[in-house]
């Protein structure tokens, strides 16, 4: 198979999709997997966008023999990071239990449990994303902290331009505490969602929130854009939870965004999944209406985002970070909307400044075990 895909600097989520195109169709044909040139390019790709455990469970039947080792590593690896993260999720919802807070979960293992047969196939998540209300962000704080977590970076500050707090461990995955949804300072606060949150019984016994079926729709849709379609792990969970959830909870979501001012994340969406997916987001009769820069928004937009986030040794500059912003704006529903983006961006710019951290260059490696692009100084 000759894909055209070089992986000396990283792979684009556009060029996974070709490579990966066996695993993202709905009917696996055997053929590809059993070619050792495809099988090779299909397994550096899922390394780079988090479907690796995906691959190793569709093609090692078909895969070349020397590979079943690592379909099996990769499996057994797998399964146990899921299960270690569902343990440590469960003892942080009950140690917050204990002092008054029901938290909800985002993505993570509640997320493999209820979507993924069997769970772990889930791209093994390097953090677990908890949704709780602004204003018990330092409660949750001060237990964690009593459990030998630090917090990287500033309370105050990442109250006031960010959505959510990371809680280090030596030890156990890092903790994301969300008061907003996504988005920075222009997310939404979790507040609305914890109401419409529904109860899912824990492996321990326990019970923790989890969102209502399209404000999960809507909450992913939201994760992949500020993502800019990173990876193509992310497009495939949506996609996933679209289809059990079926076009009405979709429809819901997308009115949710709508109403929230977030249509040109829908469209953009949508972009992407008819370009890498050949599929649309949007289902068929959904009106969606049109942003002020809707005609930016095209494959091309969708290019020069995932451009920027290829991992390999791609320095992210000052100069990225701001082509980045600058798709963000187009993405924004109305000029007001625009406005905010650019107070909201200067914020931010300005607590970086004075940090001397907003400025620094950074460089994306993708983890091998897991395909997360990490940042390092």
């Amino acid at each position: 198979m000759n894909s055209g895909v070089s992986y000396h600097e990283g792979v684009t989520a556009a060029e996974a999709a070709i490579v990966l195109k066996p695993l993202l169709d709905d009917n696996h044909s055997a053929r590809f997997f059993a070619d050792p040139t495809a099988w090779t390019l299909m397994k550096q790709a899922s390394r780079m966008h988090g479907m690796a455990n995906l691959l190793a469970a569709a093609g090692r039947l078909h895969s070349p023999p020397e590979e079943r080792g690592w379909c099996d590593a990769t499996l057994a690896s797998g399964w146990s990071r899921h299960n270690r993260n569902l343990m440590h999720l469960e003892e942080a919802v009950t140690r917050l239990a204990k002092i008054g807070i029901q938290p909800m979960a985002l993505k993570g293992p509640l997320l493999a449990q209820r979507y993924y047969a069997p769970p772990f196939l889930r791209k093994p998540s390097v953090d677990l994303d908890i949704a709780v209300r602004a204003c018990e962000v330092g409660r949750a704080c001060e237990t964690f902290l009593d459990e030998g977590y630090t917090i990287d970076g500033s309370l105050a500050e990442t109250l006031d331009v960010d959505h959510h707090l990371t809680l280090l461990h030596p030890e156990k995955p890092r903790l994301e505490l969300h008061f907003r949804l996504s988005h920075r300072s222009l997310g939404l606060e979790v507040e609305e969602f914890l109401k419409r949150a529904q109860p899912h019984r824990l492996p321990g016994g326990g019970a923790m929130l989890i969102p209502a079926p399209a404000d999960e729709i809507f909450h992913l849709m939201l994760h992949v854009v500020q993502d800019r379609f990173a990876m193509l792990f992310h497009l495939y969970e949506l996609r996933l939870v679209c289809r059990k959830l079926g076009p009405e909870a979709v429809r819901e979501a997308i009115g949710i965004a709508v109403k929230r001012r977030f249509a040109g994340a829908v469209a953009i969406t949508d972009v992407a999944f008819r370009t890498h997916l050949g599929e649309p987001f949007i289902p068929e009769g959904t009106e969606l209406p049109l942003t002020w820069r809707h005609r930016e928004i095209t494959p091309q937009l969708l290019a020069r985002m995932e451009s920027g986030t290829v991992g390999g040794t791609a320095a992210l500059t000052l100069g990225r970070r701001l082509a980045a912003r600058w798709i963000e704006f187009q993405l924004t529903d109305r000029p007001s909307d625009a406005l905010r983006f650019a107070t909201s961006f200067l914020k931010t710019a300005g607590h970086g400044l004075r940090n001397r951290r907003w400025g620094a260059v950074k460089v994306m490696r993708y983890a091998s075990a897991d395909g997360r692009a990490s940042a390092k100084p």
